[in-house]
């Protein structure tokens, strides 16, 4: 696998765990973690140069990314295993992400069917929301 240089650590916060065994695109994107408190389980990442994009904040192809991947979590949590497809993501960019942000995320259920599962989240970076996705 490439050996992927970070430029500010990823310092999660307390309880976050690296997701292990991710694809090497997933590496990049990310690195990934995750914290489960309870039935509840959150996503996050740091912000690194490399999700920059020309005006210096978060690229808004990696917050999709990360919004895509939040059925991560969820499905952690409901003890679902398996790939599952993405059939339509929304997102609403409500503000520009610095570098070194930690973004997170705890992403809720809206509809769990046998063959779909429908979720909603807001996307925090430092706290602040950054992205409303579903």
């Amino acid at each position: 696998m490439t050996q992927i240089m970070h430029d500010v650590a990823d310092n999660p916060p307390e309880g976050y765990e690296r997701i292990p065994n991710r694809t090497e695109g997933e590496d990049f994107t990310g690195p990934y973690y995750l914290r489960q408190r309870g039935d509840e389980v959150s996503m996050g990442f740091r912000v690194h140069r490399r999700h920059l994009n020309g005006a210096g904040v978060c690229h808004g192809g990696f917050l999709a990314t990360f919004a895509d991947l939040l059925g991560i979590p969820l499905k952690r949590g409901l003890g679902i295993s398996g790939i599952s497809l993405t059939v339509n993501l929304g997102l609403d960019f409500v503000r520009p992400v610095p570098m070194g942000a930690w973004v997170e995320a705890t992403p809720e259920v809206v509809r769990n069917t046998a063959k779909m599962l429908f979720f909603q989240t807001l996307i925090t970076a430092n706290g602040e929301v950054c992205v409303r996705a579903n």
